[in-house]
């Protein structure tokens, strides 16, 4: 989105609310978030109440957007904030919101795009970190799960390996460009000693993989929660360097929120 259109869509909040609610509707319409009726009663507040299960919700009800509590215009200017990299702080102060408040925000934002790809960034089955491939498909990567195999066992591995902070980073193993891993310091060393000889030394690598140690430099921190939904990040910014970014972030945290359990009763 260019910026006359992002400016015109941020001037009002009336016209923020109808970006966003564009992007709730199914085909055009609202329907149901619970069950997915069409047949809707509209109340008084500007609620609407389903004709077949009874559930009473507003437009944004049990999306990702409506788990805090940030206007349309300020949501938008998230999302663009974030689609420049502008640091947690930084969009803090732009937009003189709580820097608490952002950074939710920002973890709503990165959640929602792990959730619209197709591999669950659970633990993996060896009860310790995700260890995550890299699958190259038409030139576009995807992060996956590998869940058999563990931080300690990457170290065993006959493939080059380098490490930055407590991100691991290989060369080429069994069909992915590269295995990354978020390790703790017991579990990248053996006998006291790092196991990764010169800490400096590093792998030249292509495309995606070039990309993906820069972009992990501009992050002071990383933790092992963040880790997978770093990565899901990058894989989406790389898949979708385009002016579409914007809307494509938008419509994600518009979708519903897995339905882990059952939504209230009313709206909120």
């Amino acid at each position: 989105m260019d910026l006359t259109a992002y400016y015109n869509l941020v001037s009002k909040e009336h016209r923020a609310r109808r970006y966003l609610t564009k992007k709730c509707l199914k085909n055009g319409r609202r329907v149901c978030p619970r069950c997915n009726a069409k047949k809707l009663y509209r109340l008084s507040d500007d609620r609407r109440r389903c004709a077949r299960c009874r559930y009473t919700f507003h437009d944004f009800s049990g999306r990702w957007l409506n788990k805090t509590q940030l206007t349309c215009v300020q949501w938008l200017s998230v999302i663009k904030l974030f689609e420049l990299e502008i640091s947690t702080r930084a969009i803090s102060d732009q937009l003189n919101i709580n820097y608490k408040t952002v950074a939710r925000a920002i973890g709503i934002i990165r959640q929602a795009i792990a959730e619209n790809t197709r591999i669950s960034l659970g633990n993996s089955t060896n009860g310790g970190s995700p260890v995550f491939g890299v699958l190259v498909k038409q030139h576009l990567p995807e992060i996956v799960i590998i869940p058999d195999l563990s931080v300690k066992a990457i170290m065993d591995l006959p493939i080059r390996k380098f490490r930055k902070g407590s991100i691991i980073y290989t060369t080429r193993y069994n069909g992915y460009e590269s295995i990354l891993a978020h390790g703790a310091r017991h579990e990248m060393e053996g006998n006291g000693k790092d196991r990764f000889g010169d800490r400096n030394s590093f792998i030249e690598f292509d495309g995606f993989m070039n990309w993906v140690p820069e972009k992990f430099q501009k992050h002071r921190m990383i933790s092992k929660q963040q880790f997978p939904y770093l990565l899901k990040e990058l894989e989406f910014r790389y898949n979708n360097e385009t002016e579409r970014f914007f809307e494509l972030t938008a419509a994600a945290i518009c979708n519903l929120v897995p339905n882990k359990a059952n939504p209230a009763k009313t709206g909120a």
